[in-house]
């Protein structure tokens, strides 16, 4: 085998791990900053105004599902459990809505959305492609001399982008069902 294991197919998946990685821990810094500034500056009314809203949105399609089927109703229940805080008793049989667990979510959500669009402009620029470059590194690994043609399409450039976005450890799981898909289909050629 080659002593140079450090091919393009390799290196590129590598570095799109690192960038995973990468993109994880500038979040991190995000979140925590984001956190600090909210304490600091005692800004937790918006939050509770959030909770507010959707307490009253949750009441109108409780009312409506109410008053249509059953089915949509229990839909309507499993739905809250998104927004309900379990550790605090109904008061009246009202349902409690956390504000905690809002501002937990939607934070989640604009952090996810940014780092999928982080790894998005990362796979564009670096146009990193999951696909081609398992299919490469198969190939290489078979024969270490075959000239390879890196040839990236959109699709497996915007998988790279979005696997890249939910962190090194989907992005890691992705890179090996890719190997072991590419294995299987090429076992039963062979």
């Amino acid at each position: 085998m080659n002593s140079d294991i450090l091919t393009m197919p390799v290196t590129l998946l590598g570095l799109a791990l690192l960038l995973a990685m990468l993109i994880e821990r500038v979040l991190e810094i995000v979140r925590s900053t984001v956190d600090y500034f909210e304490a600091k500056s005692g800004n937790a009314g918006k939050w509770t105004k959030k909770a507010e809203t959707i307490r009253n949105n949750i009441e109108l399609r409780l009312d409506a599902a109410k008053a249509g089927n059953p089915q949509d109703f229990s839909l309507v229940m499993r739905l809250l459990t998104w927004y309900i805080n379990r550790n605090e008793s109904a008061v009246g049989g009202a349902f409690v809505i956390s504000v905690d667990k809002i501002r937990m979510l939607t934070l989640k959500v604009r952090c996810k959305m940014i780092a999928v669009v982080l790894g998005l402009v990362f796979a564009a620029l670096l146009q990193i492609d999951l696909f081609e470059l398992v299919r490469l590194s198969q190939i290489l690994a078979a024969d270490p001399n075959t000239i390879i043609d890196y040839q990236p399409r959109w699709y497996g450039i915007v998988l790279a982008g979005i696997s890249m976005g939910f962190g090194a450890g989907p992005l890691h799981k992705i890179i090996t069902a890719l190997e072991k898909a590419r294995k299987g289909r090429a076992e039963p050629e062979a």
